[in-house]
């Protein structure tokens, strides 16, 4: 459930962010630019560590389906 929300959901509410905030921009309704600008960098780190952590549950669900068997040790 956690990796639907993480992978589908937040882009999701994320394209809905920067609808609204380039709707702001545009407007000329930005009251403090350096706000601005670090909520959008903060919203690509964010979106990015979603992505980072989602893609780690998938290895480690799929490395639990699909387990490596231990390979021999050659010369021996």
């Amino acid at each position: 459930l956690f990796l639907i929300v993480r992978i589908t959901i937040w882009p999701a509410y994320s394209s809905r962010y920067w609808r609204d905030t380039y709707a702001v921009y545009i407007a000329g309704k930005v009251n403090n630019p350096v706000t601005f600008y670090f909520t959008c960098f903060s919203n690509v780190f964010l979106t990015g560590l979603q992505f980072v952590w989602g893609r780690l549950v998938i290895i480690g669900i799929y490395g639990k389906l699909f387990p490596q068997k231990p390979s021999e040790k050659k010369g021996a």
